[in-house]
């Protein structure tokens, strides 16, 4: 049976397609990545206090070969202060992620019924507490 270049001629098959995608960008390839991060560690009489920032920056890409879905630039925030017992066996932790509360799509699936798309956590925030053994 030869291979189909167009549609699937049943269910359940996997098909092979063919497509001139001359001039489109290569999928999920942002042009530009950055990264940076940081912790400020303070003694304290009573323990120490950890402050952490964390900055990740991606320039726009598209997410298939058609390049009509595409993620718009993108730069996330996330930093966390956290207080260290002595000895380091308890902590508490605020943190905050996703600061500047961007929209950015986790995962596509284009299909012939509609696009699928699951976004990534907005902007948390909470308070943890920990036990290190």
């Amino acid at each position: 049976m030869p291979i189909p270049t167009s549609g699937c001629p049943a269910a359940n098959v996997n098909c092979q397609f063919q497509a001139d995608d001359s001039g489109h960008t290569t999928i999920r390839t942002p042009t530009w990545t950055a990264y940076v991060s940081g912790v400020y560690t303070h003694p304290l009489a009573e323990g120490r206090v950890d402050a952490a920032l964390t900055v990740s920056y991606s320039s726009s890409f598209y997410w298939a070969v058609d390049n009509r879905v595409q993620q718009p630039s993108s730069t996330v925030v996330n930093t966390n202060l956290a207080w260290y017992a002595p000895g380091d066996h308890w902590f508490v932790r605020g943190f905050a992620n996703n600061l500047l509360n961007e929209k950015m799509m986790n995962f596509v699936r284009e299909a012939p019924v509609g696009d699928f798309v699951s976004f990534r956590k907005p902007r948390t925030y909470g308070v943890a507490l920990g036990v290190n053994f």
